[in-house]
């Protein structure tokens, strides 16, 4: 058991850089994050 569960963890780890290498399915360089939505707070300055 030992042996099996170093083998299948070598083979996740390979696989997932396998995939990272590709920019398909490469998700830590992937899609450029959305620009965080702020709000805008002004101040009347006028003579009154």
């Amino acid at each position: 058991l030992p042996a099996l569960a170093i083998f299948l963890f070598t083979l996740a780890i390979l696989i997932h850089f396998i995939l990272l290498s590709t920019s398909r399915y490469n998700w830590l360089d992937g899609i450029d994050p959305a620009p965080a939505k702020t709000a805008m707070v002004t101040t009347a300055t006028g003579s009154a």
